[in-house]
């Protein structure tokens, strides 16, 4: 019976994450997760709030949002829809919380976390996120831009897609798939 907890741990934490089994964003074998730079001045407190999903690598999804509430200094939960799961972040080092942050699957705490970065954002407009986990010697990156907005200008979704180039060597440049933000309830947050 705990196996099975554990599967559908796992599985829920790859669907935040990957939402998919693409073989376009897995890395591979005995790889490991992308080093890549991120901004020393991040400030967590200016993400807080509704951000909705413009593109991420992983198969095509619609309707996917994110609602972020600090709930103690420097702790997080991150309510992801449509799926309806909170996951907590924490930040990896609390001297630098430009590091990122840890996540979780609030209900399983025991389960290994995986590292939620923003690669670049103006808090305003767009946000390039990365996430990546190493998991039986496969690695599964996840990147996405986020809009304050359901939908981004082409100028900030253009700036927010060449910080996630930048980001990544040529080897793991992430594809990215626009997510349908049409006719969706909002309502929840």
């Amino acid at each position: 019976m705990r196996g099975i907890k554990v599967c559908f741990v796992l599985g829920c934490l790859f669907i935040i994450q990957c939402r998919s089994s693409d073989t376009d964003h897995v890395v591979g074998e005995k790889e490991k997760c992308p080093q890549i730079e991120f901004p020393k001045d991040f400030n967590p407190k200016k993400m807080l709030g509704k951000w909705y999903s413009i593109e991420e690598t992983g198969k095509e999804v619609s309707c996917v949002f994110y609602h972020f509430e600090e709930t103690r200094p420097n702790h997080y939960l991150g309510h992801f829809h449509p799926a309806n799961i909170t996951v907590e972040l924490a930040p990896v080092n609390t001297e630098n919380i430009g590091e990122g942050f840890l996540l979780s699957v609030q209900d399983f705490p025991s389960l290994d976390k995986a590292v939620m970065r923003v690669v670049a954002t103006d808090y305003e407009n767009y946000a390039a996120v990365f996430t990546c986990k190493e998991f039986e010697d496969i690695v599964y990156p996840h990147s996405a831009i986020w809009s304050r907005t359901n939908d981004l200008s082409d100028d900030k979704l253009y700036e927010s897609r060449e910080a996630l180039k930048k980001s990544f060597d040529e080897k793991h440049q992430p594809i990215l798939k626009k997510v349908n933000q049409e006719s969706c309830s909002y309502e929840t947050f």
